[in-house]
């Protein structure tokens, strides 16, 4: 059954409720300001597993953190001298994409009398850079580079 409460200027209140199809019960709060914009109130519950099944005794449920994952770039830019007699005056450019990453999931099967399962999957968090690099010099020259670089990668599975 899940159940939406307006509430008016007035101090009206029309309660309007049905039963949903699903076994799991839902309520969801709406409230109706001065400047009639709509502000939804979540209710917030202690169980927040995704379940394959669940009943009394068995389950199997899903935990985890949302998925993070991080995309953007970054420019770095050097325009100097040589060190070289005469010196020669030079302009580098990189040009850095990167992604970051994590993730936590963690699946328990409970079949009681029975089976008894837990299976974690840990991806600490880790950033992988590529690179394309342009360095032009004050004779005309230009010298291209890509490659990529990554942090150490920590992937750590546990069953219990």
């Amino acid at each position: 059954m899940f159940v939406l409460l307006f509430v008016c200027r007035k101090a009206c209140v029309l309660i309007v409720s049905a039963v949903s199809l699903a076994s799991v019960a839902e309520s969801k709060q709406f409230e109706v300001t001065k400047s009639t914009k709509m502000v939804r109130k979540p209710e917030v519950e202690c169980d927040d597993r995704l379940c394959v099944f669940k009943d009394r005794t068995n389950s199997w449920c899903f935990k985890s953190t949302p998925p993070m994952l991080k995309i953007g770039w970054e420019f770095e830019q050097e325009f100097e001298d040589t060190t070289d007699t005469p010196p020669l005056r030079y302009w580098k450019l990189n040009f850095i994409p990167y992604y970051e990453a994590a993730g936590y999931i963690q699946s328990i099967m409970d079949v009681k009398n029975l089976l008894y399962n837990q299976f974690t999957v840990d991806l600490d968090k880790f950033r992988h850079n590529f690179f394309v690099t342009v360095i032009l010099n004050g004779n005309g020259y230009a010298c291209w580079g890509v490659g990529h670089e990554n942090d150490d990668i920590k992937l750590e599975l546990k069953m219990s």
